[in-house]
């Protein structure tokens, strides 16, 4: 049985397996076969090569902390784990072909735009068919699909006896990385779409009487197959080309600190004076706070959030209290 990778039962495995050597906490590692010092990235590795090993990858085809270097590339980027297909040649002719890359993160490090960019950017050297991000609390996979030429988001990774077996691989395609977001009907809301909206977008204070706007905010701007916007221009605004470019999962940096991550529909738009701008909108729930030693109480609210980015960085520029 193919399982997907589930970091808390394989971080209880291999938390037997550490090893202390003066007084340091480290891991023998699978694939190095030496003492590698703990760090919650290393434990995400560790868990993640612990996991290729129960769908049958042999550890002598696996590569940890790889330099790129080796693949004719003058850099200093190291890919975290590559899986070789040692039958076929690699994409420059190298006598290893990268059939998996994998880039692991601390699990307090969200995958991002920033994380995906940095995968693909070591795969333009590799060319690997599939592409792994996790930080163990998220993980996505990507499998190349060579009619569409494009990478696809699939519902696991393939045992290695899969991959053998030309009939024994047959993955869930997904379109969208959104679980289980869905459209709502505004006008007849159930039960079970109240507890959905307060599961994850509407605040616990929040005025029911506002539920069915709220709901057709949120199947404009998040619900997976929500038709994309076509936008007139009728301001006297200098802003021309405003496209509807779908869904990311980006956070957006907070005055005073913090951040928030979310989904969020992004825009393109034009201005004659800073070219092209791009700003995103998401809806997002504050909880509940009753005498928090910091925060202290607190109304759990609904916002509707605007993010901008720059040349820098990105941040929130609009948030209104629905």
């Amino acid at each position: 049985m193919n399982d997907n990778f589930n970091f808390l039962i394989l971080s209880k495995e291999i938390s037997k397996k550490i090893i202390f050597r003066n007084g340091i906490k480290s891991y023998l590692c699978l694939s190095r076969k030496k003492l590698i010092k703990h760090t919650p990235e290393e434990e995400v590795r560790q868990c993640f090569l612990f996991y290729l090993n129960k769908l049958g990858y042999n550890f002598n085809n696996i590569e940890v902390e790889a330099p790129l270097k080796n693949f004719g590339v003058a850099t200093k980027d190291r890919a975290d784990i590559i899986v070789y297909d040692v039958n076929r040649l690699g994409k420059n002719g190298e006598n290893q072909y990268a059939l998996i890359l994998i880039e692991c993160k601390s699990p307090n490090v969200n995958i991002t735009e920033k994380t995906d960019n940095q995968i693909l950017k070591y795969n333009d050297i590799l060319g690997a068919k599939f592409l792994i991000l996790t930080n163990g609390n998220y993980t996505e996979y990507h499998e190349f699909n060579e009619k569409e030429e494009a990478y696809q988001l699939i519902d696991k990774l393939p045992t290695q006896e899969e991959l053998l077996n030309p009939d024994g691989w047959n993955s869930k395609k997904i379109i969208e990385t959104l679980g289980e977001y869905r459209i709502l009907n505004p006008h007849k809301l159930n039960h079970e779409d109240v507890c959905y909206l307060k599961n994850g977008i509407v605040g616990e204070d929040t005025d029911q009487k506002i539920y069915s706007p709220i709901a057709n905010l949120y199947n404009l701007f998040l619900a997976h197959n929500s038709i994309p916007f076509e936008f007139k221009n009728t301001f006297n605004y200098e802003i021309e080309n405003i496209i509807d470019r779908g869904l990311r999962f980006v956070d957006f940096g907070i005055f005073g600190g913090g951040a928030y991550l979310s989904h969020y529909r992004y825009f393109t738009f034009e201005t004659k004076k800073n070219g092209t701008n791009i700003f995103s909108l998401t809806l997002k729930k504050t909880n509940k706070l009753t005498n928090h030693p910091m925060y202290g109480n607190r109304k759990g609210k609904t916002l509707l959030v605007c993010g901008l980015d720059d040349d820098e960085k990105s941040h929130i520029s609009l948030e209104l209290r629905l």
